[in-house]
């Protein structure tokens, strides 16, 4: 039985996948250098902004696991990201190159490694850790990923954070399933011979 390190050798993308890897770290540094303009660099923070540095890490360090998770969050946050266009149409060019641009890089990179249904339960522990690090380090008035306090939907309030917060980290589990298990469907892990490349 070959070895994991001489599967992922015999697997051609990576040279190809390396040099995308530009595209997402340009996207987030002007993404970034919008928001630290505009006074509210922690904004920078958001799921969507930093999955594209770590798609962009990813892509380059050639670690698949870092590409799934930064996709899965990607493709999730783009439905989300549209609401918040609607609702807030002023909005800079850059965030069209870190949602569409990244999300596009990210979806073009699952169809070389495929994707692996296990990646919700990961992404849901990576959105916990950035949320919890966004309660401690970023402005409340920011409200980075709903980190400091609710925020209304369709008019609905919620002023317990505690319980706003199960139920906001309920749904986003339900999602990062359903969601898992889409692009599972649509971008299946590749195979070489008779295994499946990790």
């Amino acid at each position: 039985m070959q070895d994991t390190a001489e599967i992922i050798d015999k697997n051609p993308f990576l040279p190809k996948l390396r040099l995308l890897s530009v595209l997402p770290l340009v996207f987030f540094i002007a993404h970034l250098r919008y928001h630290y303009n505009q006074g509210a660099a922690s904004n920078i923070f958001w799921m969507c902004n930093i999955s594209t540095l770590t798609l962009s890490l990813g892509l380059f360090l050639n670690k698949r696991f870092v590409i799934r998770v930064s996709a899965l969050w990607l493709t999730l946050g783009f439905p989300l990201w549209i609401i918040d266009l609607l609702q807030f149409w002023e909005t800079p060019i850059t965030t069209f190159l870190v949602h569409i641009g990244g999300g596009c890089i990210a979806l073009y990179s699952l169809k070389y490694i495929g994707f692996s249904r296990n990646t919700w339960l990961y992404s849901f522990i990576w959105y916990l850790t950035v949320q919890q690090f966004c309660r401690m380090y970023t402005p409340v008035f920011l409200n980075v990923n709903l980190a400091h306090s609710p925020r209304s939907f369709l008019g609905i309030t919620i002023n317990n954070y505690f319980l706003y917060w199960i139920i906001t980290s309920s749904l986003a589990i339900l999602l990062l399933f359903i969601f898992s298990h889409l692009l599972n469907k649509i971008f299946p892990t590749p195979t070489l011979g008779n295994q499946k490349i990790p």
